[in-house]
């Protein structure tokens, strides 16, 4: 019976030192041109294709982080070069109140749904009465 395992176990150990049949890449260790599946970005992921990806671009071009950095960089030039230039300070503070309201009335705008993969997740709409109660008390 030790036999019989030594010999399945050496059989194997020699089929893992030879190639797979059929493999270009084999013993030389050359690495695949083609991407595996798995590997592939998800076409329902946020983002994907070109007019998404363009679209997000221009869309980030001005933020309220850009926008705040942009005020402090002004208020701290209208301390430093305070002369004749009182405005300046005020100005920049301005613009750094602007960018938080806008950060708050984004938020308060377009909450984000919860999504998984890309795909947005929520229940089905509820439709009767009483399947509206039920979920108002849950969500309590």
């Amino acid at each position: 019976m030790k036999e019989r395992y030594e010999a399945e176990i050496e059989q194997i150990l020699k089929d893992l030192d030879t190639p797979p049949p059929g493999d270009g890449a084999g013993a030389d260790g050359g690495q695949e041109s083609e991407i595996p599946p798995d590997d592939l970005p998800s076409p329902f992921a946020p983002g994907a294709g070109a007019s998404g990806s363009a679209g997000s671009a221009a869309k980030r071009w001005v933020s309220p982080g850009k926008l705040a950095v942009v005020g402090i960089v002004v208020a701290v030039i209208g301390m430093v070069v305070a002369r004749g230039f009182f405005w300046l300070p005020i100005a920049g503070l301005a613009i750094i109140g602007i960018a938080v309201a806008w950060t708050f009335l984004r938020r308060l705008a377009a909450p984000s749904p919860p999504v998984w993969r890309g795909r947005p997740v929520g229940r089905p709409p509820a439709t009767t009465g009483w399947e509206r109660v039920r979920r108002w008390w849950g969500d309590l």
